[in-house]
């Protein structure tokens, strides 16, 4: 491999630390920092990949970026940025601000990402130390909010009667990124290297089960309504899935009524949510609280923004621009003079109308395309898989990239995305682009 390609290598890894990132000279410092560094690192990794491609050291695999995933991804790129020069506001649309970093000019260099996993990590291995790196920045993100409050560590000090935000700056982003990262963990575990010894597959498996436990108790901490909720869909998916795949009717059994038993648990939870039982159990109690009451801004909010879509249907306002329709349409039940309460937003809480807002119904198919596609590709290899002897590894692995994009998008109902989530969903993308390919695919080595 040449130095070229290794130092592009070197900085695709280093983009997940972007996470950690906090910058407290700066008016935003879990933001600005984070996207700085990551422009930064994705830049040189893209410069040191040009430098390789244009002296001939690497090609450039295109059987991978012609899938239907890697196509679905790049409309919806050039989609988003043509609702960026389109906007009601195109400067900030495209180059976005200080408080959010997110515009046109963000999406562009999640989109270089992704073409850099696609076409540099071809291999397995490959993709194993990538998502090695995603864990220990994610290890290095609960690191910090142990540390905050001290130390020069901004934001509030850890403890079980504060929802837990790490480097991140919100819980409920928190809450988010710890579903993909559980979801990293368990691909680690169930991909252990079949060549090790059995002792030492076990303490590897052990080792990942582990962390996969771990970041889910830092999911917990984070108590985000809108990510619970994200999290039991893909778990209700990954029973689903291997009660219709699994070979053995007994089995079969047990995960539907894993599944019976989670349906009925959850309605107990949610019929007894008002009990002081409940109400007062450590960490899990706030996932009681969800009502209609209780989400009453976002819902006014939600309102603005349909007819925002309505007022501007096939392209939108464009990205950064929401604001501009939350003052138009401006439900005035957010002024509360006795109470106070926000009367400003600049997202919807929705990625569905988030995305029909900014970038309209064009922009908004766009972007659910990429999941119509991604089950295209995953429906396409299933059936190839299903013809071949797969062990119980490659089930539930495979049930686990089943579940993924449904807990992604039920979580995604309430809440948006930012950088770290669309780090996250990027990696996701590209391995699973990777993944979801025939058995008997072949890919080619490096110069």
């Amino acid at each position: 491999m040449s130095t070229s390609v290794k130092l592009s290598r070197f900085f695709l890894f280093l983009a997940p630390f972007a996470i950690f990132i906090v910058s407290s000279s700066t008016l935003f410092p879990f933001i600005v920092g984070k996207y700085a560094f990551f422009r930064a690192v994705v830049d040189l990794s893209l410069i040191f990949f040009v430098w390789a491609w244009a002296s001939g050291k690497i090609r450039i695999e295109w059987k991978s970026l012609k899938k239907p995933l890697a196509i679905g991804v790049t409309i919806w790129v050039v989609i988003f940025l043509l609702a960026s020069f389109l906007a009601y506001d195109p400067w900030a649309a495209f180059w976005g601000n200080f408080e959010r970093g997110e515009s046109g000019v963000q999406l562009l260099h999640l989109f270089i990402f992704f073409f850099l996993l696609t076409v540099l990590l071809r291999h397995k291995e490959d993709w194993k130390k990538m998502l090695k790196f995603m864990l220990v920045a994610a290890a290095s993100v609960v690191v910090y909010g142990l540390l905050a409050g001290s130390n020069g560590f901004i934001g509030p000090s850890f403890s079980l009667n504060t929802r837990f935000q790490g480097s991140l700056g919100n819980p409920d982003y928190t809450g988010q990124f710890m579903i993909f990262t559980v979801f990293f963990a368990l691909y680690l575990m169930l991909n252990a290297s079949s060549s090790n010894t059995q002792h030492k597959i076990l303490n590897v498996n052990s080792w990942y089960g582990f962390l996969a436990a771990f970041f889910f108790a830092v999911f917990l901490l984070s108590q985000t309504r809108g990510a619970f909720l994200g999290f039991a869909a893909g778990a209700a998916m990954v029973l689903i899935y291997l009660a219709f795949t699994w070979p053995t009717k007994k089995i079969k059994a047990v995960f539907v009524g894993v599944l019976l038993l989670l349906v009925i648990s959850l309605g107990l939870f949610v019929n007894f949510r008002n009990s002081s039982f409940v109400k007062n159990l450590p960490v899990v109690g706030r996932f009681a609280d969800i009502s209609l009451q209780s989400g009453a801004t976002r819902i006014w909010t939600w309102v603005s923004a349909v007819k925002g879509i309505q007022s501007r249907p096939l392209v939108g306002w464009g990205p950064e621009n929401f604001s501009v329709v939350f003052d138009k349409y401006f439900d005035t039940r957010h002024f509360d003079p006795v109470e106070g309460g926000e009367t400003w937003f600049d997202r919807a809480h929705s990625i569905i109308l988030d995305y029909g807002s900014e970038t309209g119904l064009v922009g908004l198919a766009a972007y659910l395309a990429v999941f119509v596609l991604y089950y295209v590709q995953f429906f396409k290899t299933n059936k190839k898989h299903s013809e071949s002897v797969v062990g119980y590894r490659s089930l539930v692995a495979r049930s686990l990239f089943f579940a993924m994009p449904v807990g992604y998008l039920v979580t995604g109902a309430t809440l948006f995305d930012v950088l770290p989530m669309y780090i996250s969903l990027f990696v996701f993308l590209a391995l699973s682009n990777h993944e979801l390919q025939s058995t008997n695919n072949q890919t080619t080595n490096h110069k």
